[in-house]
């Protein structure tokens, strides 16, 4: 028994154990070569696009042992490809972390060696990025995420968990209070940007 196969065993109803040995053992070299085939440049994911496949197809087993082996194989290499294009545009969609918002928001008001001075290049940015942190709590990590991390609404509703319809009104909604609350301050930024 392999370290792949005792990953695999307490997922496995019993009465599929001896089904899933049978194919693990013929088609998981053949299944392994096809993930390094596909996926060269994710070599950290390889394994996990095998193992969720795998996963996948142990409630098919049993239709699958019915089909030619050639179909069979077929199958499973389908079943391989799809969850490594769904794995893999996860991976790709994941950004590195970023520092949580409750440290963002401390770093606003502290010196000069802040991670705002990193994230904003300008003093521009430093102004609507303090702005942001003053308006209403429910708007501040979009708009941040949004407008100093330059995050696309699709990606600020996956990092925050929230639909993409609740983006767009919180930015809809934040954008006009932000720039009201840049004029009411007396900022340049609102006329640059006109």
């Amino acid at each position: 028994m392999t370290s792949h196969e005792v990953i695999f065993l307490p997922k496995i109803p019993p009465d599929q154990l001896a089904l899933f040995r049978i194919f693990y053992q013929k088609y998981n070299g053949i299944l392994y070569a096809h993930v390094r085939n596909i996926a060269p440049r994710f070599p950290d994911l390889q394994e996990d696009i095998l193992q969720e496949a795998w996963i996948g197809l142990l409630p098919y087993l049993s239709q699958i042992a019915e089909k030619t082996e050639q179909k069979a194989l077929a199958y499973l290499l389908t079943a391989v490809d799809h969850t490594a294009e769904r794995l893999i545009k996860n991976e790709s969609i994941v950004q590195k972390p970023i520092v949580s918002f409750e440290e963002l928001k401390k770093d606003v008001s502290s010196g000069p060696d802040d991670l705002l001075d990193e994230i904003c290049a300008s003093e521009s940015a430093r102004q609507i990025a303090q702005t942001i942190l003053s308006l209403p709590e429910d708007l501040q990590a979009v708009l941040y995420l949004h407008y100093i991390c330059v995050m696309c609404p699709a990606e600020i509703a996956k990092h925050l968990h929230l639909s993409r319809w609740s983006v767009y009104k919180r930015l809809q909604r934040g954008k006009s209070l932000l720039i009201q609350k840049l004029q009411e301050e007396g900022s340049d930024v609102v006329h640059e940007k006109k």
